[in-house]
């Protein structure tokens, strides 16, 4: 038969057409029409592929290679199209920048200018070779740059896998991948992690800030203590302190060739002398107006005991003075003729502390404590004293003094109110006296009111002196004891001083932990406490507990580790302000101002800054490198304490134990280097400033001192 001519009309006649359902033969089973199981694209296929990495402009596509043929050469190539977004090499994630060529066109190698290059795919492509990307070199690897890395050392990892190949174990993928161990690639290849510091606000700078900014803008003066830090920095109060060369005495000995070591002082309330007690027992009598005589700043001096003077003050009038002596003894002088007059016996140890009370007593009662753990109260008009014991003022309108009668011998006093155990130490069970080391009476008004500190830990008690102890009572109740700072934990610290300022609502305490503690006296009785009140009535001592401190101050010079640091407060008076001095062990007594807006200012400094941030220099008492006196921060202590205060610096060579004020606002020191120095403050500052930018060449100044208040404080800036 000729298949060429043979009708296929007729073949379709002439043989039936059977249904699709029908089986071809009677053995066979019919055919299926359709599938059980729905056949879906797959998610990923050569074609979807090319159409991912195709142009849109490119040329028709005459054939496609299946993906498991092609090597990962061709795949890493990219088409020359300027309407690719892979030709950019800022936004691409190309594995492989090589321009793109056929099988046949790698086997002949790179091929020159003018050839045509087969193209991937059965894409047309340009005659011209697709320049090859050029990438910059990487100065330093960030994040972008190790996560493109990353995807495309994937993507290679697929192309090979979907090829068939072997895969590599799940840790040499890894270390393949990225280059190393991936403890190691975290630490080396990991972004840094920064986080930044807000910028300080002005509005958060403080009133006063603002005010300064407001008033003069960017104009340009000379320090920073004139518009950077005006008034809202606590330097501003304490950095034109000063002390020259002929401000320092040294305390020689009376009693054979050699120097002496002072123990204790006590300023005037209106004349500029200061008394100091040595080791010896002799008081001196040291002007502070810069007047001196041949013998020096010592205008006078006077055999006062047997024994070392441990403490000493001045009655309100400059009449009297009060020494405690280390022979369990105290004495009373009478300052107009510089004699002795009453003798105080009442203690069974060393007496610490003796402190005359405000008011209307007017130097006839006292209290002194000892290391017995006793306070005794004295009031020398329960005493039968002659008439003339001490020298007074013939009235009011009368500059002339009665001078005491010398022929009368001296008197013994006894105690008034003596409170035994008033302070004890814990141990094994048992209670022993501990020493106390502090007293403080309250202003006139309540001046029954006395407060106390010991050696044994941080809590301070309030007494009622118009409250006498029972007989059948071993031990004192005081009115209330405040409780001890938290972190006190571990060990107890004891208080070397107290001090309470103008208007009795503030009490400070020197602890030996290197800090001072603020504590509020509306606080000290919780709840109604009447006893607070002036002219209050007299009630029966409960000994509640009352709060801990409100806040602390810390200074890097600051150190009280001795029972001889003591402090002083300066009053507040016309244009001096409030501000109170210790002692210290780092050769240096430290200033603090007691303006609490300084401690708001530097809270509203921070309140923006969140606590991540707030590790710089400001962090409470939280280790932090060596800041400057200008930074007051709080710390992240139960309660917030301040590194703050200025150090008077060069003036000694060893501790400083005791300052004092005098009348007209100098400071006085006393120092273990057998010398005393007093310093003063210009309102100009022009002194200090000059003291601590001279230098120490040339001996300037030599034998002089100034406030600590950092290189910063005296920098100009416009």
């Amino acid at each position: 038969m000729d298949l060429d001519n043979y009708d296929i009309n007729q073949a379709n006649t002439s043989s039936p057409v059977l249904p699709s359902s029908s089986p071809a033969s009677n053995l066979l089973s019919p055919t299926r029409s359709s599938r059980r199981k729905e056949r879906r694209a797959p998610s990923v296929t050569p074609r979807r592929f090319g159409r991912f990495f195709t142009p849109r402009n490119s040329a028709s596509i005459t054939g496609r290679r299946i993906l498991a043929s092609v090597d990962s050469g061709d795949l890493n190539r990219q088409p020359n199209s300027p309407h690719s977004v892979f030709s950019d090499a800022l936004h691409s994630d190309a594995i492989d920048s090589s321009p793109i060529q056929s099988p046949s066109a790698r086997k002949r190698g790179h091929p020159g200018h003018g050839e045509p290059i087969a193209s991937r795919r059965g894409i047309a492509l340009n005659d011209m070779a697709p320049p090859r990307l050029n990438f910059p070199p990487r100065q330093r690897e960030s994040s972008q740059d190790v996560l493109g890395e990353w995807r495309s050392k994937t993507l290679n990892r697929f192309f090979k896998t979907s090829r068939g190949q072997e895969t590599p174990p799940k840790d040499k993928l890894v270390r393949d991948a990225l280059g190393g161990p991936p403890s190691k690639r975290h630490r080396a290849e990991s972004p840094e992690r920064h986080v930044p510091v807000p910028t300080r606000k002005l509005a958060n700078r403080g009133l006063e800030a603002q005010i300064a900014h407001r008033a003069y803008g960017d104009a340009c003066f000379p320090g920073k203590q004139y518009l950077a830090y005006p008034a809202a920095d606590p330097r501003f109060e304490t950095a034109n302190f000063y002390s020259n060369k002929e401000d320092h005495e040294t305390i020689l000995s009376y009693e054979g060739p050699g120097e002496t070591t002072p123990f204790c002082q006590a300023s005037f309330n209106s004349s500029p002398v200061t008394a100091i007690g040595d080791e010896q027992g002799y008081v001196r009598l040291l002007r502070t107006d810069g007047l001196c005589s041949s013998a020096g700043k010592v205008e006078s001096f006077f055999k006062a005991q047997d024994n070392a003077i441990i403490d000493m003050d001045i009655s309100a009038d400059d009449m009297r003075l009060v020494t405690a002596c280390g022979d369990w003894s105290g004495r009373v002088f009478d300052m107009t003729t510089q004699s002795a007059a009453v003798n105080l016996r009442g203690h069974a140890s060393g007496m610490r502390q003796a402190l005359f009370q405000p008011g209307r007593s007017n130097g006839d009662v006292l209290a002194t404590a000892a290391k017995d753990g006793c306070i005794n109260i004295w009031d020398l008009r329960c005493s039968s004293l002659p008439v003339n014991t001490f020298s007074t003022m013939a009235g009011d309108d009368s500059q002339q003094a009665r001078r005491r009668n010398l022929n009368l011998d001296i008197l013994d006093a006894k105690p008034t109110n003596p409170m035994t155990m008033a302070h004890v130490r814990v141990a094994n069970g048992s209670q022993n006296p501990a020493s106390i080391t502090a007293l403080q009476w309250f202003p006139s008004g309540r001046e029954h009111l006395l407060v106390s500190g010991s050696e044994s830990s941080a809590a301070i008690k309030l007494w009622d002196m118009r409250c006498i102890k029972p007989r059948n009572r071993e031990q004192a109740v005081p009115l209330a004891i405040t409780a001890e700072p938290r972190h006190h934990t571990f060990r107890s610290y004891g208080l070397t001083s107290l001090a309470l300022n103008g208007d009795a609502t503030r009490l400070y305490s020197v602890c030996k932990d290197n800090t001072i503690y603020a504590y509020s006296t509306a606080h000290l009785i919780l709840g109604h406490a009447p006893e607070l009140v002036d002219s209050s009535i007299k009630r029966k001592p409960r000994g509640v507990q009352g709060i801990g401190p409100l806040y602390g101050w810390k200074n890097e010079r600051l150190s009280g580790i001795t029972f001889w640091v003591k402090s002083a407060l300066r009053r507040a008076n016309g244009s001096q302000s409030e501000l109170l001095a210790v002692g210290g062990n780092d050769k240096a007594p430290v200033l603090f101002p007691t303006d609490e807006g300084f401690m708001k200012s530097s809270l509203a400094q921070q309140n923006h800054i969140m606590e991540t941030c707030a590790a710089a220099p400001m962090t409470p008492s939280l280790s932090a490198p060596r800041s400057t006196p200008s930074s007051l921060t709080p710390s992240t202590a139960n309660i917030p304490i301040f590194k703050c205060g200025t150090a008077l610096v060069n003036g000694h060579e060893k501790e400083v134990s005791t300052v004092s004020w005098t009348h007209d606002g100098k400071l006085v020191s006393l120092s273990d280097d057998s010398s005393v120095r007093h310093w003063q403050s210009d309102d100009g500052g022009d002194r200090a400033r000059y003291l601590r930018g001279v230098g120490d060449f040339g001996g300037e100044r030599w034998n002089c001192g100034w406030a600590d208040v950092g290189a910063d404080w005296d920098e100009d800036e416009c």
